[in-house]
């Protein structure tokens, strides 16, 4: 080939538009709502319907169910993904919402039936030990009188040490320091359950109400009480006692400004509280039509009131053990290999998001064992379909909810959110068309709307949103046509409806 044919086929290859990179994966541009479909059907239509008739985010009512499952099976339910390894079912959750969302009606109706459950056992239980009381002063009365052997008394006080008080069922509780915590878990066998739309619980935990001690919490039974750990007690005071096992469930509802500080206190963040938490932080909803909402699932909730008493009445005896089938194994272990790979990936970045994520298998397996048991209340086994929604949960809800209470997530303008819901509708758009579709908003109007306008483009773009497309240089005269900009597909393209969870199950 001469070299003036080698010149020619160099300048035709620079003027063909260059291949642009692969797209990257995109971060969320607004919280995901929780998926309903992977509830049991009962569930989900309970969660829609009471969602709508407050009205709530969905997210809110969902948070309430599976809160008071695990308040209903704390520390009575464990689930073993693979043997040598077994995680109780109680969760830690957080509601995060601005004052007057209505968080308070969400908690408070799904709850209500468990409470009502626990008083009223309660009242047998200390009924019971009134009785087992009567019989020890009883019988210390007798082993005082005269004429009894050494052997008799000795036999009246082996009868009384007998006598054991029958341990409470668990009380909510919703403003309590550690202290009293434990306290409370001695006397209910070691369980206990935190219920609150309040912060105040904590505020206690970050130190709130102990500037005498320098600021600081003893939370060791919090932490402990995740996992089922043992509590051993030793106060100033001279109480003393040990728990073999405590167990808690926590769900609470706090405004944002509170879950960013909560993630941010060094106290709480370096002991591994906050990475214990499941955060529900949906967008406020707007554009509701208050004057004409559905009615109040009434009969749903009272179906609701039947199933939660069940729950509540199961393993009492001792402590249930659910096991995974063989499919369900390799789908949980699948995912702790999906988890451990994403640390040095796209939640490598952030070290508290980084600590949360290490313990996100064992929240999967937790939610697994809770929709198999709210499909059936004495279920011994998880399916695969458990664990394959518990894991969908997990990537498509709880992750990109944790990255925005942990701030690992993105921080986009609203004038760049506002553009990326117009987006959602294009796989790509003229920059000219585009600003003339968007010329009307207050923003964009006047000298400075096109610089704005602007400016909105190159911030989706470092974000990764969207990209120019490349074209070929213009030769000769005439004006350059307007960039063209490709939206990323997983901004157009809907994602592809997830299985609900009683498919594959029967």
């Amino acid at each position: 080939m001469k070299d003036k044919d080698v010149l020619l086929a160099f300048e035709a290859q620079e003027m063909m538009p260059k291949e642009p990179e692969p797209w990257q994966d995109l971060p969320e541009v607004r919280p995901p709502i929780f998926p309903t479909v992977l509830l049991p059907e009962d569930c989900m239509e309970l969660v829609e319907a009471f969602a709508a008739s407050i009205p709530v985010p969905v997210d809110y009512a969902a948070c309430a169910l599976l809160g008071a499952v695990s308040a209903a099976l704390v520390g009575r339910v464990e689930v073993q993904p693979r043997v040598g390894h077994t995680e109780p079912i109680q969760l830690y959750q957080c509601m995060g919402g601005p004052s007057g969302t209505s968080k308070s009606s969400a908690m408070k109706s799904f709850i209500a039936p468990l409470e009502a459950y626990l008083v009223e056992q309660n009242k047998a239980v200390r009924e019971r030990n009134r009785e087992k009381a009567h019989r020890r002063e009883l019988l210390a009365g007798q082993s005082k009188k005269r004429g009894l052997s050494m052997d008799e008394r000795m036999e009246m006080r082996k009868q009384m040490d007998e006598i054991e008080d029958e341990p409470e069922f668990e009380s909510i509780q919703s403003d309590t320091t550690p202290e009293a915590l434990a306290t409370y878990m001695k006397r209910q066998g070691g369980r206990a359950i935190i219920h609150t739309d309040e912060g105040s619980f904590i505020n206690i935990l970050a130190g709130a109400t102990y500037g005498k001690q320098g600021g600081q919490a003893n939370i060791d039974t919090v932490l402990k009480g995740w996992e089922g750990g043992s509590v051993n007690i030793a106060r100033v005071t001279g109480e003393c006692f040990f728990l073999k096992r405590a167990d808690l469930s926590i769900t609470v509802g706090m405004q944002p400004g509170m879950i960013s500080r909560m993630t941010g206190h060094a106290d709480l963040a370096d002991r591994g509280f906050p990475q214990r938490l499941l955060y529900y932080l949906p967008e406020t909803l707007s554009g509701v039509d208050l004057l004409h909402l559905p009615a109040h699932p009434v009969a749903m909730l009272k179906k609701w009131d039947t199933k939660l008493g069940l729950l509540a009445g199961v393993h009492r005896d001792q402590v249930g053990l659910l096991k995974l089938t063989r499919g369900a194994v390799r789908v949980y272990d699948e995912h702790r290999q999906d988890m451990h790979n994403r640390l040095t990936g796209d939640l490598g970045g952030n070290e508290a998001l980084q600590a949360w994520v290490r313990k996100a298998h064992g929240e999967t397996a937790r939610l697994a064992g809770i929709l198999a048991l709210l499909e059936d209340p004495d279920a011994s086994i998880v399916e695969e379909c458990h664990v394959r929604n518990a894991v969908e949960l997990m990537n498509s809800y709880y992750i990109p909810h944790a990255k925005r209470a942990f701030g690992g997530g993105p921080s986009l303008s609203s004038p760049a959110r506002a553009l990326c819901d117009k987006l959602r509708m294009v796989e790509d758009f003229s920059e000219t068309d585009m600003y003339r579709a968007v010329s009307g908003q207050e923003r964009n109007k006047g000298k400075n709307g096109r610089q704005t306008f602007q400016q909105v483009l190159e911030e989706l773009s470092a974000n990764g949103y969207i990209r120019r497309r490349p074209v070929a240089p213009i030769s000769g005269r005439g004006r350059p046509p307007a960039p063209v900009w490709e939206v990323h597909p997983s901004l157009h393209q809907k994602k592809p409806p997830v299985r609900p969870v009683q498919e594959g199950c029967l």
